[in-house]
């Protein structure tokens, strides 16, 4: 696995956390 590649997993596991907080907050 590249760096690069579990760079982008990373950011995309923050992105996804921080939607759910988003809608959890929305309620």
């Amino acid at each position: 696995m590249t760096l690069r590649h579990s760079q982008k997993q990373m950011h995309i596991s923050l992105l996804t956390i921080h939607q759910i907080r988003s809608q959890e907050s929305t309620h």
